[in-house]
């Protein structure tokens, strides 16, 4: 099959973005052309790149052309469906929507939580299938967009299986903490709030900081007299030989997930994970922590209006202080019972279900599929 991907993004994806480290969105792409192209396709990424155009196209790699050559592509080439990426901009809409021979089957993949084109039913009415990440995903969506929920269908994110083969297992996990999202997602609620009760619990703990490419982290006033390494951005491969070091992570949710990589990551690495299992997270292994979750919040997501709610839940004070108190009590209990029965079927539990349900060849299969429903239903069979 010829499949193309579009995914119009400010950040650069070049075919060595996964060797250096790039955003979850791009990491998508790449990772799913790739697979793509491991099971016999031609693939083609439209993009953001510093790759320049050529006119050969190979095979057996991944093609990626700047989004500005998509006229070029769309001329040279017609796909049996194509993937559309995080934003539907008004020249892609009206590409699409006016050149039919490009391809009959389109399906717009959503990672962000809301809509951010205004003209989003427009955009939805020229699409087979709206993607989303999470069951949570596709309510939040339709609850926003008020769209007809038939519309939308779940397609998992996943991660590269193979960059975890050589990871050793360490003879000893140290009583440090991993962080390795945009700081903007938490690590302030940790460093604010309950660093210091943890340490009065647990000397030797402390926090690494990683994070992507396109953050940084300069709250010299927050770390200042604590026990911090600021490690910068990480290829996943010496990423994960850092994670692996760890009994524990710590993920506050103060940010409204689609999907969570992170959360695949630390499973892969046999650390035990403590969030209070809402949004997406809830639906990718909140099933195997029903002993192990916060009360829900705020119960109705109409009322979220906020993805980042930085050094804060938008709570109660009495609430946020019952979050904070649930937070610690369980890092503490992460950390120092990291060798416990229930600790161990739960991280077991967790790695077993990211083998078989989140990695890249699973998640091209399933659009593979969805594209021949498509044909199906629409009698081109």
């Amino acid at each position: 099959m010829n499949i193309c991907i579009i995914n119009d993004t400010d950040s650069i994806i070049n075919y060595d973005s996964l060797e250096k480290g790039c955003g979850e969105s791009e990491t998508w792409a790449l990772q799913l052309a790739r697979a793509f192209v491991n099971r016999g396709h031609f693939v083609i990424i439209c993009t953001t790149t510093n790759e320049n155009f050529s006119t050969t196209l190979y095979n057996n790699r991944i093609n990626i052309v700047p989004i500005d050559k998509i006229n070029d592509i769309c001329n040279q080439f017609t796909f049996d469906f194509m993937i559309v990426s995080r934003v539907l901009t008004k020249y892609i809409y009206h590409l699409l929507k006016t050149n039919y021979n490009i391809s009959k089957y389109i399906f717009y993949q959503y990672h962000d939580l809301y809509p951010l084109e205004s003209n989003y039913k427009e955009t939805f009415s020229i699409v087979n299938k709206v993607i989303t990440l999470t069951p949570f995903h596709a309510k939040y969506l339709h609850i926003m967009t008020d769209y007809d929920y038939s519309k939308f269908t779940v397609i998992p994110n996943a991660i590269d299986l193979n960059l975890f083969t050589n990871i050793q297992e360490p003879k000893q996990r140290d009583n440090r903490i991993l962080w390795c999202s945009n700081p903007d997602r938490g690590l302030n609620i940790i460093l604010k709030y309950i660093y210091d009760d943890i340490k009065k619990e647990i000397p030797d703990f402390g926090i690494d900081i990683c994070y992507p490419n396109y953050s940084s982290f300069n709250d010299t006033q927050l770390i200042s007299g604590k026990d911090i390494r600021n490690m910068g951005s990480l290829n996943k491969a010496d990423l994960y030989k850092e994670m692996v070091k760890h009994k524990c992570w710590c993920y506050p949710q103060n940010f409204i997930d689609t999907f969570c990589i992170s959360m695949l990551e630390q499973a892969m690495c046999n650390v035990n994970i403590v969030c209070p299992w809402w949004y997406a997270p809830n639906d990718i292994f909140g099933d195997l922590n029903t002993n192990n979750k916060f009360e829900e919040i705020i119960n109705n997501v109409e009322k979220y209006n906020k993805t980042f709610l930085k050094d804060k839940i938008y709570t109660s004070e009495e609430k946020f202080n019952n979050y904070l108190k649930w937070l610690k009590e369980h890092i503490i209990d992460a950390i120092k019972n990291y060798d416990s029965d229930e600790n161990k079927n739960r991280r077991h539990n967790m790695c077993m279900r990211v083998i078989q349900s989140y990695n890249w060849n699973n998640i091209a299969q399933l659009y593979e599929n969805l594209y021949i429903n498509e044909k199906v239903q629409h009698g081109d069979c």
